[in-house]
Parts: C-alpha cells; sequence; structure tokens
C-alpha cells in the first residue's frame, strides 16, 4: 500500500504561514503562484501544496542574514576618487 501525501490548500497556508491581519493574503498568494515565484500545484481550479513546498515558501521569505566576504583590499585597482564628479566638484576636491 503506497503512502499518502498531505497536501495543503490555499487557504490553510494562508491561515498557517501568513500574518493574521492581512486582509487579502490568498490573492496575494494566488498571484505569487500564477507569476511563478513560489511553488505549489494546481489540482483543477484549485491551488494544493505539500509541506516541502510550504517550507520552500517560508524560507524563501525569511530574511535571513547571509555572510558577505570582505572585499580584498587592492589599491590598483580602486576606482580614483574624481570618477562620476561634476567638473565644478573635481575642481573642489584639487583645492581641498
Amino acid at each position: 500500500m503506497s503512502a499518502r501525501i498531505e497536501t495543503y490548500s490555499l487557504a490553510q497556508v494562508v491561515a498557517d504561514v501568513l500574518p493574521e491581519e492581512w486582509t487579502d493574503g490568498e490573492r496575494w498568494l494566488r498571484r505569487r503562484l500564477n507569476r511563478g515565484e513560489i511553488e505549489g500545484y494546481k489540482v483543477g481550479r484549485e491551488w494544493r501544496f505539500t509541506k516541502a513546498q510550504v517550507d520552500a515558501l517560508i524560507a524563501h521569505f525569511t530574511n535571513a542574514k547571509t555572510e558577505v566576504a570582505a572585499p580584498e583590499e587592492d589599491t590598483e585597482s580602486e576606482a580614483p576618487l574624481a570618477l562620476g564628479l561634476s567638473a565644478r566638484s573635481r575642481r573642489r576636491l584639487v583645492n581641498a
């Protein structure tokens, strides 16, 4: 006998994942599904989600900090300070 795959409806995901104060969470989530921004699957006219897809939805919108590598100190390849300045600003920089 095959194992049942538990799925969640759009309304269940909205109730469990999105903030309660959102007035139209179903519409917001449906738009992202239609655009392909998040994963889900459609059975007939109804969107469904697996547990993995709900977890991916949460991970997608999580504000996790990622460590950014510090730029290497390379004075030769640095752009000159006056690059991108107007002529007047360059004169002021030279006279300062």
